[in-house]
């Protein structure tokens, strides 16, 4: 999980570099650091991260755009699983 919210956020960066608009560079950085506050929580607990629920007032707040990306995350997540599982029921079915 952990390796996936990496990239995005290394693609997130790139896309948005050049960004001029304070809100949106102290909007990114903000949620990266809280990404990575869950990170070393996660990691002092020895837990593996599982990611978070999406808070509505800020889900609201989204645009189009990023519901869609959000929606293209989750379903790439959703794909993830389901070949992460694919092994352990080839084995039970065996």
């Amino acid at each position: 999980m952990r390796s996936l919210g990496d990239a995005y956020i290394k693609d997130e960066f790139r896309r948005h570099r050049k960004a001029d608009n304070p809100l949106h560079i102290i909007g990114f950085l903000s949620q990266w650091k809280l990404y990575l506050d869950a990170l070393e929580v996660d990691r002092g607990l020895g837990m593996k991260s599982d990611g978070r629920r999406l808070d509505a007032e800020l889900l609201e707040k989204l645009s189009e755009e990023q519901v869609y990306q959000l929606y293209e995350l989750y379903s790439h997540l959703l794909g993830k699983e389901e070949d992460a599982d694919a092994p352990q029921q080839s084995k039970q079915n065996s």
